[in-house]
């Protein structure tokens, strides 16, 4: 995971042609400051990490979501399960679903099934055990949303 504001200086200027090569996969991130709560700089706190296999050579092309080392993304937190989640990716559609969590994995404030996936969309809320909330966002969205803004703005005199 990196911090966003990190993130955001380190991409800042960057074309999104150039942004777009350079960061393929979808994104996690913390949840976007609501309004007026953009002035104590660039979203302390807030974090993002890309949708992206830890072992590319791995067999299994799911992307695992859990508390347990092993998983591609890791959360260390007590109502995370070791096995909470995981990605599906066909083509240019990315899917979540539970991997029978004791807590639940949710999208958009509704509870998944068990192993039955649903296609998430950029901007989706999704929320895992009992206080992780993050959203899902295209690399496009982040550039459009983020990136772009963040580079056009000036700084205060």
């Amino acid at each position: 995971m990196e911090s966003l504001k990190g993130f955001l200086r380190r991409h800042a200027g960057m074309s999104k042609a150039a942004f777009l090569a350079a960061c393929p996969y979808p994104f996690l991130a913390s949840p976007p400051p609501g309004p007026g709560q953009r002035d104590q700089g660039l979203f302390p706190g807030a974090w993002i990490v890309p949708l992206e296999k830890k072992d590319t050579t791995a067999l299994d092309p799911s992307i695992s979501l859990g508390r347990g080392t092993e998983n591609d993304l890791w959360i260390d937190d007590g109502s995370v399960s070791k096995q909470h989640c995981y990605f599906l990716r066909e083509d240019d559609l990315f899917q979540i679903a539970d991997a029978n969590s004791t807590n639940g994995t949710f999208v958009n404030g509704h509870p998944l099934a068990p192993h039955v996936p649903l296609t998430l969309r950029s901007g989706d809320r999704i929320g895992i055990g009992e206080s992780i909330l993050f959203h899902f966002l295209f690399p496009g969205h982040v550039y459009d949303s983020l990136i772009r803004r963040v580079s056009e703005e000036k700084p205060a005199p």
